[in-house]
């Protein structure tokens, strides 16, 4: 299959670079040469600094493969820097073994982190600022790189490192209440609308562009089909803090008083979803009996349409039935919003220099165009987190080869959204509010709570937690 192929020559690419399509050639270059030029009077040769990296993930089976391979090509280069993978669940649980092993002094070298999570680990001065490497004209990103870090701009000026990244993504990192740069992005996910395009054609539906167009398919897809729910959900706080931002509803601040979700639009917001939830349009993971995933029971045709992350992609594969994907709706009248999300790494304070020097030489060399790119492409669902491996000609061919497979249509999708990102205040008890306000739905039309019981009830378990 010409996906193999394609990923074949990616993994090449970790070892040896190609120029950009899209940027103005540039001299190839080895990564090898590349990466030990630096100053070895002072640091002594990278390729014999011997360091063991603890790295917690949260890896399935593909991610983790592909982050196996680009391991395998960065022990070529420096066989020394032992980096040792431990896979740790999902997300919270991640977070909840790093705040236990914060006071235990058992935090690792780095880890898979969210924004919302790393507030807390620097509340307990348990983060390191890596503006220390950023910023270091020796170890961190440098211009000499530029044949495989970036591109020219239209002014033929270089384009490398820091700049080079998509900046939604690096600056979410050095938006904490504390200056410094405390997370880096690894790779990253937004949500997408997967729909049963079989069931679609078979009714001549059309894919909603906004969520009242949505509302209005759910209730045509109720007239078809009494017994199938319309639309899933994965991911509640999601679907709420989503909904705030475009609609332009106060969540949260990073100042003052942090919980502002507690007001009438937000409430008067919460009306319509219950109201839509009891009319069977919709479900969500929370308000599932057994908090099953939407994409399960789309694969299994009780759901038509679902929104998740493109992050799992794969589980929206199916042989039942055409997939399709879409942008997710928004909310007419209102500029489109898009979540972000996908892991970013942060590191710690606890260790030897050499490990975290070693933590850092293997996150710039993961994070190369076209290292990004493989990861990307290894049917994963991320993007990229470079300006130029969106730009390259890698991965222009891997887009032009896939176009008909799910992976495929999801990065296709995704390419038009960079601009339209956003991601919530981060602070200490923001990861709380986002779990709080996932909530809200449920406890309503499950447990029986008001609206304003429940919004109630979220704000105070926020309060409890700060």
């Amino acid at each position: 299959m010409k996906t193999r192929k394609i990923n074949k020559y990616l993994v090449l690419g970790l070892l040896t670079t190609a120029s950009l399509c899209a940027c103005q050639n540039t001299s190839s270059s080895s990564v090898d040469t590349t990466y030990r030029n630096y100053d070895t009077v002072t640091y002594g040769d990278p390729a014999s600094l011997k360091a063991a990296v603890t790295f917690w993930t949260i890896n399935g089976k593909n991610n983790g493969d592909a982050l196996n391979t680009l391991v395998a090509a960065f022990n070529k280069i420096y066989p020394n820097i032992k980096i040792n993978i431990t896979q740790q669940g999902g997300y919270s649980d991640i977070e909840t073994k790093i705040n236990n092993a914060i006071p235990a002094g058992t935090t690792p070298t780095v880890a898979y982190c969210y924004p919302d999570h790393v507030a807390n680990y620097l509340d307990a001065n348990a983060v390191m600022d890596v503006s220390g490497f950023v910023d270091d004209p020796t170890l961190g990103f440098q211009e000499a790189d530029k044949a495989v870090e970036g591109c020219h701009d239209e002014d033929g000026k270089s384009v490398y490192g820091v700049n080079d990244f998509v900046k939604e993504y690096w600056d979410e990192g050095t938006a904490y209440q504390k200056e410094g740069t405390y997370s880096v992005p690894f790779c990253k996910s937004t949500e997408a609308l997967f729909y049963n395009k079989t069931f679609f054609d078979a009714y001549g539906l059309s894919v909603p562009e906004t969520w009242e167009e949505m509302w209005s398919l759910c209730a045509h897809i109720k007239e078809i089909a009494p017994d199938k729910t319309p639309l899933g959900y994965d991911a509640d706080s999601n679907f709420f803090i989503s909904s705030c931002e475009q609609l332009g509803i106060p969540y949260t601040s990073s100042a003052g008083d942090h919980y502002l979700f507690n007001n009438p639009e937000a409430k008067a917001l919460m009306n319509k979803l219950v109201e839509y939830y009891n009319d069977g349009y919709f479900v969500t993971k929370a308000t599932t009996a057994n908090g099953a995933y939407a994409s399960t029971k789309y694969t299994e045709q009780s759901i038509i349409m679902f929104v998740g992350s493109t992050g799992g992609t794969s589980y929206a594969t199916t042989d039942n039935f055409d997939s399709e994907v879409a942008r997710v709706p928004h909310w007419a009248n209102h500029d489109l919003k898009v979540i972000q999300q996908g892991p970013s790494l942060c590191f710690f304070n606890r260790g030897n220099w050499a490990d975290k020097y070693g933590a850092w030489l293997f996150y710039k060399f993961a994070t190369r165009y076209v290292n990004s790119v493989y990861f990307a492409t290894a049917s994963t669902g991320y993007d990229p987190v470079r300006v130029s491996s969106f730009e390259s000609q890698e991965y222009a061919n891997w887009l032009d080869d896939n176009a008909s497979s799910t992976f495929g249509k999801v990065a296709t999708m995704t390419q038009d959204l960079r601009d339209n990102y956003f991601y919530s205040p981060v602070f200490v008890g923001s990861s709380t509010a986002r779990t709080a306000v996932g909530e809200i739905l449920a406890n309503i039309v499950q447990n029986g709570l008001s609206v304003d019981g429940a919004f109630t009830a979220a704000v105070s378990e926020c309060v409890s937690a700060s």
